[in-house]
């Protein structure tokens, strides 16, 4: 049986009372960083929405990372996922971070290295919820 941490998160409209509950499953690292991007930026900003049935896996996450990926990306038909950095979920920003490196043809037909980051949030319980995905590559912002 997967454990299962229970964070609750409030919006910034604390006078409406609304409350987003969030499930980390346990094969996702938890670390205690702070970061420039909340889960309200996220939430705004994010270009990939997925529905899913249960509380997202670290594998699941990576997936949904690079799905989002592909659809930003000039030739995704080209595109091959070399390296994983992992998947971690920022506690203090209420945010997964999923990342690593991928080969990929420009808008010239160049095949180019480049890292990407997917910073994403869960919305939803253990029988599952929205997924919110703001994929980029590295240096493109």
């Amino acid at each position: 049986m997967k454990k299962l941490m229970m964070l609750v998160l409030v919006s910034g409209a604390a006078a409406s009372a609304q409350t987003v509950a969030t499930v980390v499953s346990a094969d996702v690292k938890r670390v205690d960083r702070a970061s420039d991007t909340n889960y309200k930026d996220v939430y705004k900003n994010a270009t990939a929405v997925y529905n899913v049935k249960s509380v997202p896996t670290a594998n699941a996450i990576r997936k949904m990372c690079r799905d989002a990926m592909l659809e930003i990306l000039k030739s995704p038909g080209s595109t091959k996922f070399v390296k994983d950095y992992g998947t971690e979920y920022w506690i203090q920003a209420g945010t997964y971070l999923t990342g690593g490196a991928l080969d990929s043809q420009n808008s010239y037909g160049a095949l180019l290295r480049r890292e990407y980051l997917c910073t994403s949030i869960f919305i939803g319980g253990r029988k599952g919820g929205k997924f919110y995905v703001d994929p980029y590559l590295l240096g493109d912002r």
